[in-house]
């Protein structure tokens, strides 16, 4: 197989050569929506064809390499200053399959596997089919994805893809504080300018 990145020959099944991983070594970046923080570990602008991955099949094995060394970087350089609950358990936005496999849900998988954290799947839904790729704030504003959570009143972290105004993330805070259920970090793989 050829790595992903300089397209020269590397192991079988491996996805990056050894040349190149180190490049993808996560970085912490942290912003904050509703006074909750937002960890990322990536700029957008340097893995911005690896996550655009995500709309072909070899997709899901970029983002769970890109996840694990997310989660790997948490477990080791953030969660030990955090303190969490015992019962927290990892939320992914709106994890509807979408060309084969939800891409939020396998960042999850990854991320909690590497990070040691338990993961729910198929709790926090969008109920309209609106995509914000590529679209202004205003148009994000203005055009509410209508969240719905499925699960109970508990401890939760939020995991998505991308970060760039905060909408998404924004709209599903307010909709697990609805249901009465606690937030207490967000996590994307990549940060993007706005």
């Amino acid at each position: 197989m050829r790595c992903v990145l300089c397209e020269s020959w590397t192991r079988p099944f491996n996805l990056v050569c050894a040349r190149c991983d180190p490049l993808l070594e996560p970085q912490i970046l942290v912003r904050e929506v509703e006074g909750i923080a937002i960890y990322g570990f990536y700029l957008y602008e340097e893995i911005e064809m690896l996550l655009k991955s995500k709309y072909y099949d070899i997709g899901s094995r970029i983002l769970i390499l890109l996840a694990r060394k997310a989660g790997h970087t948490f477990e080791q350089e953030i969660k030990p200053s955090l303190q969490l609950p015992s019962k927290l358990q990892g939320i992914a936005i709106d994890d509807m399959p979408k060309r084969a496999y939800a891409h939020s849900a396998v960042i999850l998988k990854g991320f909690c596997q590497a990070s040691k954290l338990s993961a729910l799947y198929n709790q926090l839904r969008a109920t309209k089919n609106i995509t914000y790729a590529g679209k202004s704030r205003d148009f994000r504003q203005n055009h509410p994805k209508g969240f719905t959570f499925k699960g109970v009143r508990g401890d939760y972290f939020l995991v998505d893809d991308i970060f760039t105004t905060g909408t998404t993330m924004q709209q599903a805070i307010v909709t697990l504080e609805k249901a009465e259920a606690r937030v207490h970090f967000g996590v994307v793989l990549a940060h993007a300018k706005h």
